[in-house]
């Protein structure tokens, strides 16, 4: 496996703005979820057929060779239909773990996704574990636990099915960053993550009816549901993958970690939510994890 980049920075800025975006698409879901009366199974359909519709709109005036090539070769068709479906299990994992042990579990437990990044590229790929990287991934642990626990552990509730599904949600997020690899060199990120997503929207809103929905439309509910969109999935997912041209998976996946940071800065901002003391800390253990990951990147090059 080859690192295209020579400005890591780049890449570390690409993967920051996808935490940003997933981070503060949680906070316009919470808005729409409390004000609007929307389900977490509303927003997914929604939010996934959404983006991909915008994305391959996108890629349809910019990219008429890529999807030429996209419905002219059964394996780049079957490998984009199978990260969108990855991306749906994904969401879905990630709600039944928050169902089942709450949202401060489910967390933590997907934060182990870059070890199912780290030990698939060591073994597949004979890709040595960095000591630095195990750092990190420490730090980010670390941090996402006290930011998301407000220190009290008493919130994490570790019972079977929540940790299970907190896993696979998880590893389903590992197998999206590893995936769509050849489809991307061939098609380009945004005929990837448009097309997987149009593709699995539209499966999803076959199971979860637009019309079946619970929630009621606003002038504001339009304006959060754009966010979500725009913001939230179809930025924050094309920046996540296009971060993999210049840093490592492994590195993209453990600064997923701004994505509760995010969430906490925007929840406190708009939302005046109180912030404490251990989140400050673990926001230090955030920026601490993105500065031992820089040194690691400097080593390198």
């Amino acid at each position: 496996m080859t690192q295209k980049g020579t400005r890591p920075i780049f890449g570390f800025l690409l993967a920051f703005m996808a935490g940003f975006g997933w981070g503060s698409m949680g906070v316009a879901a919470q808005v729409m979820m409390a004000d609007g009366g929307f389900t977490a199974g509303d927003l997914v359909s929604l939010r996934v057929f959404g983006a991909g519709v915008l994305l391959a709109a996108f890629s349809a005036m910019t990219s008429r060779a890529a999807i030429k090539k996209l419905f002219g070769s059964r394996q780049l068709f079957v490998d984009v239909l199978i990260y969108g479906l990855g991306v749906l299990a994904t969401q879905l994992t990630f709600f039944l773990a928050i169902r089942d042990a709450g949202a401060a579990t489910a967390a933590i437990m997907v934060l182990t996704g870059p070890l199912f990044i780290i030990g698939w590229l060591a073994l597949r790929h004979g890709v040595p574990v960095s000591g630095l990287e195990l750092l990190a991934f420490v730090c980010a642990v670390m941090g996402v636990s006290l930011i998301v626990t407000k220190g009290d552990l008493s919130v994490v509730n570790l019972s079977v099915s929540g940790v299970l599904w907190g896993l696979a949600s998880a590893a389903c997020g590992a197998f999206c960053t590893l995936q769509p690899r050849r489809a991307i060199a061939s098609l380009g990120v945004g005929t990837v993550v448009g097309w997987g997503m149009l593709l699995a929207g539209l499966i999803a809103l076959f199971v979860h009816p637009p019309f079946s929905m619970s929630g009621t439309w606003s002038w504001m509910m339009v304006l959060g549901y754009l966010y979500i969109v725009v913001v939230g999935t179809a930025l924050a997912f094309f920046c996540y993958l296009k971060s993999l041209d210049y840093v490592p998976p492994s590195v993209t996946a453990i600064l997923g970690a701004f994505e509760p940071l995010t969430a906490v800065v925007m929840s406190v901002t708009f939302l005046g939510t109180a912030f404490t003391m251990p989140e400050a800390i673990g926001i230090v253990f955030v920026f601490a994890t993105v500065f031992i990951l820089a040194m690691r990147e400097k080593g390198r090059n």
